[in-house]
């Protein structure tokens, strides 16, 4: 199974349902970005210790990295 595949089945299996609701009445204030209220909120929760945030959702919060912009290969 692909990373992708797995963090997809942590939104399927409703992991994530509680923030997105939390994040829905956050958002009817103001303007929040989802992204960056998803990665602030579960990196908070990590550090208080709280179970809703696993290591699983971290990982979903803090999206892929992109270290490689370029790569240059050769032809043979």
């Amino acid at each position: 199974m692909y990373p992708f595949e797995r963090y997809m089945r942590k939104l399927k299996s409703y992991e994530v349902q509680p923030f997105i609701e939390e994040y829905e009445n956050i958002n009817q204030d103001r303007n929040v970005d989802l992204l960056e209220w998803f990665e602030y909120r579960i990196t908070e929760l990590m550090n208080k210790g709280d179970e809703r945030a696993s290591k699983y959702l971290l990982y979903l919060a803090q999206a892929p990295i992109r270290r490689v912009t370029y790569y240059n290969y050769v032809r043979l």
